[in-house]
């Protein structure tokens, strides 16, 4: 069986490994944010801290993302971490408001779930499109 993951270095956990922890935790963020009482009361961390940690973590994996897109290697890290910080706020709370309004449209909870891991991995697949395409014009750009 082929492994389609890189080894782990420094490089690979900045650029592959902390992003796709972010968007796993993204992920798992939109669930526990539509249902909380999935977390059993008597578990040593509430769901509130739970969810919190998952809406961190997918803000770290994001970052990185971001800081590491190809179009910016060149910056100054100053401005390259000022963009990922502002892309990374972007996304986190246009998702968290993504989330809410799904939440405040459905009553089912099945459908509410369904429609969090649906908005999670179109932005996630949207965004990485979108980049994707950025890093392709900034590499076309240097070629002229």
């Amino acid at each position: 069986m082929r492994n389609n993951f890189p080894s782990l270095t420094g490089k690979n956990l900045c650029k592959f490994y902390i992003p796709l922890s972010g968007a796993v935790s993204h992920s798992l963020f939109g669930l526990l944010y539509m249902r909380p009482g999935v977390v059993p009361e008597h578990w040593p961390i509430s769901a509130e801290c739970l969810t919190n940690s998952l809406f961190f973590n997918s803000a770290v994996g994001i970052g990185f993302y971001l800081y590491n897109m190809e179009h910016m290697k060149h910056m100054p890290v100053i401005r390259k971490t000022m963009f990922a910080t502002y892309g990374t706020a972007l996304f986190s709370f246009g998702s968290v408001f993504l989330f809410g309004s799904i939440k405040m449209a459905t009553d089912c909870n099945g459908l509410r779930l369904a429609a969090a891991l649906l908005a999670s991995g179109a932005l996630i697949c949207v965004g990485k499109e979108y980049f994707d395409h950025v890093n392709q014009l900034g590499a076309e750009s240097r070629k002229d």
